[in-house]
């Protein structure tokens, strides 16, 4: 998305395949056309005229792009703000910004599925029903027809993966833990193969993990949850991907005891709980405490 003067005529340059030389030609140089898409250099007023006439748009156009610009570009600071609420747990905020999210124009099908995720996660945390049927109305704006058994070849956005893993969770919510569990391999296999350097995607990977391992658990596959966490550990660590580390050292910890290997879920709880702690992750850290006195201790 263009959000400067520059980027908006460097995009209407490229649409019309043009190179920088042959937009300056007769306007000004090269060089100048370079740095005003760069943003170093800001056109007289006549100048940017005779650029735009060139590029077939006008100072209206231009005032119209930015216009939506800032208003998309508030949309996904108010979308950011709900989802935070959300993995927070603090549904009154998210509440709040969701009235606020309606108020945008929706016709767009990614403003459509924000909004309708946004909604149906709200739903499915409140255990209304509903809520995996509103999720799935989000997911088909993108990507209608959706076969939930075979979709691992697909590239997903950030959005669609996070439809998906609230989908497989509102399985479990309901008994149907296998379903929840082809669902989990499924988006587990999709964002393995996503080529994005987006730190998002790395997140979501190792929370979809996390709810496999949980979900293999509940199936009683104790070999397969580890297996799972601890590819997923390595994983995490060779890339730097430690956001989620206290959370997933702690499911390892529940694989661990189910598994039977009590005393190493124990070493894991004693050494995380201090860094919850320290990182403020306190409802965590609570958890954690409590999983110790009721089965390891």
């Amino acid at each position: 998305m263009a959000n400067s003067l520059g980027d908006i005529i460097r995009d209407l340059r490229k649409s019309k395949k043009i190179t920088q030389e042959e937009l300056a030609d007769g306007i000004c140089s090269s060089v100048s056309i370079s740095r005003i898409e760069n943003g170093t250099q800001m056109p007289s007023d006549s100048t940017l005229e005779k650029i735009l006439a060139k590029l077939g748009a006008s100072t209206y156009q231009i005032c119209n792009i930015y216009y939506k610009n800032e208003r998309q570009q508030k949309f996904e600071e108010l979308s950011k703000d709900a989802t935070d609420a959300l993995n927070r747990g603090d549904l009154d905020y998210a509440k709040s910004v969701l009235e606020k999210l309606h108020e945008y124009d929706l016709s767009d099908a990614s403003s459509k599925q924000m909004v309708s995720f946004i909604n149906g996660v709200i739903m499915y945390l409140e255990k209304k029903d509903g809520a995996r049927e509103l999720l799935e109305e989000a997911l088909s704006c993108t990507k209608p027809d959706f076969d939930f058994t075979n979709f691992h070849n697909l590239l997903l956005s950030l959005t669609e993966a996070n439809i998906i893993g609230v989908i497989a969770a509102a399985y479990v919510e309901n008994g149907d833990v296998m379903k929840a569990v082809i669902i989990s391999k499924e988006l587990l296999a999709a964002l393995k193969n996503q080529k994005s350097e987006v730190k998002g995607y790395g997140v979501s990977r190792v929370d979809v993990a996390m709810n496999l391992a949980t979900c293999l658990l509940k199936a009683g596959s104790c070999g397969e949850a580890f297996d799972v966490i601890s590819e997923t550990e390595r994983w995490a660590i060779s890339n730097y991907e430690l956001t989620l580390m206290p959370e997933l050292e702690y499911v390892k910890a529940t694989v661990l005891h189910q598994c039977g290997r009590k005393e190493e879920a124990k070493k894991i709880i004693d050494a995380i709980v201090p860094y919850m702690k320290l990182v403020g992750k306190e409802k965590m850290a609570e958890r954690a405490v409590t999983f110790a006195k009721e089965h390891l201790i």
